[in-house]
């Protein structure tokens, strides 16, 4: 029989209730603990996170998540009202979606690196995000699915700087590449060398001008590859290693590799690389080839040299002309005063002899200016097939009283030769001057002087030797050659041999070569120079050969015509008085009636005054105010037909191709004798 109660009881069991609601306390203010921890875990993590309910609702988002997504308080709390993971159509069929599939049906899956673009809401412009991450399941007591998190982290910047990365490493990958390319194609030499000189690297273009492959330089020196050229370079190689001072623009003269016969510039730089001791690692090597600069700027200098050769030779050949054209006047005056003097005396007059003296210094001096006329290359006169050999052959017994008596002339003419275009008298000056001259280059002591003639080829090469290259052409040439075995002359004298009154004699006029240069180039020839001192000279002249065979020699006896009289009228067109005067007084004492005029204005003047009684013009060519070619434009185109003579100290052939179609009579050459303007008049009226 149980009894009541005891009071023991209850407090046992009062002290039991307590201890266990001491117990649910502290698991409630755990509970609270862990709740607050996590909670603040959540609201200040970095990384995005979001817990969804099992059906695929958000049940919290943390604000990280919105800053990744870069949302307003207003749609982060539509997303936890209305988004629904398990619904996102834009997940479907992705590994995103299929990752979340998977964290939903129980198993945790890593969420792939995926690129978001997301509008900002103040700006309202797209930026871009890069987000790595986890999708786990949390499960109930019983295994149920509790919850689905989705923890994110924004690696953008990580992304980024990957990216920066890589694309760092592909410029650069570029730029070496790039350098290579550079290295390898640069059209100067490079190479790159240790403190010992041996060849870490070098590029073709030096290789090639070292004349070794690339290869056999790796790993040895310059003097191991090439010794020839090591001593003009590794000392200045070596200077760069021992001061770490660069060497810039030094010039080397050095034979290429593989051609002994010639001699190559090049320019070498060279370059100190220091390590981040500041000490020399290795140096640079930059070769330029300054062969074909330096071949082109002699080439322009030797033409420069050649254009004011040309242009003092022209320059002189005007001078020439002018002095000779006025000259030549001077000596029609003196010849014709001379002739109408001898004329007045009687034939024992003692004076004669005085007179024909002052003649034959006239006519010496009109050689003279033939010579002048020469090497103003305006001295071209009757232009025919010329048969050199005869030529020569005709020149032979004159040619041996001129020359030394010590001298051996030797003629050495080609059978068969062909004619060249020539002026007989000038080409024969041009022998006799080149003969006179090897004869005076051996003066008293004994030694031979040989012509020869024959058939050779112009080619450029010979073109560039000679003194005369404007207008020559490669092809074949007659060739006439005059040698002399003489003293000879070095290469500043040959520079100067052809100026006018140029000489090496202590007496002498010095025209020869120059008469014999205007001829040749009137002739449109070439003429080459070879000479050394001691060994003496060469003078080699190239006609362009003739297409018709030279003429014959026999000469038709000219009968002296039966004296006549007659009435006709001579106007006389010249500016120099004398010249006027002579030819009155001249064409006077034949009969006719002279009127004179001293330029072309007065010329026609005379003739629209009283043309009529004009029966033959004489009309010198150049005069001041209007010359004699403008005067004859004007008289033909103002109908006139009087018969002209043009009288002129230059060439005929020249003045007669410049005026046929001026329908010209004649052609008197200063300076003319007395006989000589008369028998142009008779013939050309017919007298």
């Amino acid at each position: 029989m149980s009894g009541p109660p005891q009071a023991d009881d209850g407090l046992r069991r009062i002290a039991e209730l307590e201890a266990e609601l001491a117990i649910v306390r502290r698991e409630v203010d755990g509970r609270r603990v862990a709740e607050a921890r996590w909670r603040y875990l959540l609201n200040n993590s970095p990384f995005g996170i979001v817990i969804y309910r099992p059906d695929g609702t958000v049940r919290d988002a943390n604000p990280g998540m919105a800053a990744i997504y870069a949302m307003t308080d207003a749609e982060r709390e539509l997303v936890l009202s209305h988004y629904n993971i398990l619904e996102d159509p834009q997940l479907a069929g992705t590994p995103t979606g299929d990752a979340v599939r998977k964290a939903f049906a129980g198993e945790a899956a890593v969420l792939p690196t995926t690129e978001y673009k997301v509008t900002t809401p103040i700006e309202q412009t797209f930026i871009h995000r890069w987000l790595e991450g986890v999708i786990y399941p949390i499960h109930n007591a019983d295994g149920s699915l509790r919850e689905v998190v989705s923890v994110q982290l924004d690696i953008s910047e990580k992304t980024a700087a990957q990216e920066e990365a890589r694309a760092s490493v592909r410029i650069v990958r570029e730029r070496l590449a790039e350098l290579e390319q550079l290295y390898a194609t640069a059209p100067i030499g490079l190479a790159l060398n240790d403190t010992d000189l041996r060849y870490l690297r070098i590029n073709e273009m030096l290789a090639a001008l070292n004349g070794a492959p690339v290869e056999a330089h790796l790993g040895r020196t310059l003097r191991q590859v090439i010794p020839e050229l090591a001593p003009m370079a590794e000392p200045l190689m070596k200077g760069v290693v021992e001061t770490g001072e660069a060497v810039l623009g030094h010039e080397i003269r050095a034979t290429p590799p593989g051609d002994p016969a010639s001699e190559g510039t090049y320019l070498l730089n060279v370059y100190p690389l220091f390590d981040e001791a500041g000490r020399v690692r290795a140096i640079s090597t930059v070769v330029q080839d300054l062969t074909p600069q330096k071949a082109a700027e002699e080439e322009r200098l030797r033409f420069e040299a050649k254009l004011q050769h040309a242009q003092k030779l022209e320059s002189l050949g005007v001078l020439a002309g002018g002095i000779a054209h006025d000259f030549n006047n001077l000596l029609v005056g003196m010849l014709g005063n001379a002739e109408l003097a001898m004329q007045r005396l009687e034939p024992d007059s003692p004076a004669l002899r005085y007179l024909e003296g002052v003649r034959a210094a006239a006519v010496r001096a009109s050689e003279l200016t033939n010579q002048m006329l020469a090497y103003s290359g305006r001295g071209r006169f009757a232009i025919e097939p010329v048969d050199l050999n005869a030529l020569i052959q005709e020149l032979r017994h004159l040619l041996k009283t001129v020359i030394s008596k010590k001298a051996d002339l030797r003629l050495d003419l080609a059978e068969g030769l062909p004619s060249v275009e020539a002026d007989a008298s000038q080409v024969r000056q041009v022998v006799m001057n080149l003969i006179t001259n090897a004869s005076e280059s051996l003066g008293d002591a004994p030694g031979l002087i040989s012509v020869r003639t024959g058939v050779a080829e112009l080619d450029a090469e010979t073109i560039a030797t000679c003194v005369l290259q404007e207008g020559l052409e490669p092809g074949p040439r007659v060739v006439l050659e005059v040698r002399d075995t003489g003293c000879g002359f070095d290469e500043p004298t040959r520079q100067t041999i052809f100026d006018p009154f140029f000489t090496t004699k202590f007496t002498g006029r010095g025209l020869g070569l120059a008469a014999v240069l205007g001829i040749v180039r009137g002739h449109g020839a070439g003429i080459r120079v070879t000479s050394e001192v001691g060994e003496g000279s060469c003078f080699t002249l190239y006609f362009e050969p003739a297409e018709a065979p030279p003429p014959s020699n026999d000469v038709e006896a000219v009968q002296p015509a039966a004296a006549r009289t007659t009435t006709a009228t001579v106007l006389v067109v010249d500016d120099e008085a004398a010249i006027r005067q002579v030819s009155r007084d001249m064409l006077e004492d034949a009969g006719y009636r002279v009127w004179t005029a001293d330029d072309g204005e007065r010329a026609l003047e005379l003739l629209e005054q009283g043309g009529d009684e004009v029966d033959l013009v004489v009309l010198d060519l150049t005069m001041p105010r209007m010359d004699g070619a403008e005067a004859l434009k004007l008289m033909r185109a103002a109908g006139s037909t009087h018969r002209v003579v043009l009288s002129s100290g230059y060439g005929e052939e020249a003045a007669v191709e410049r005026f046929q179609h001026l329908d010209l009579a004649a052609f008197l050459k200063k300076p003319y004798t007395g006989r000589a303007l008369l028998d142009v008049v008779e013939q050309v009226l017919g007298v």
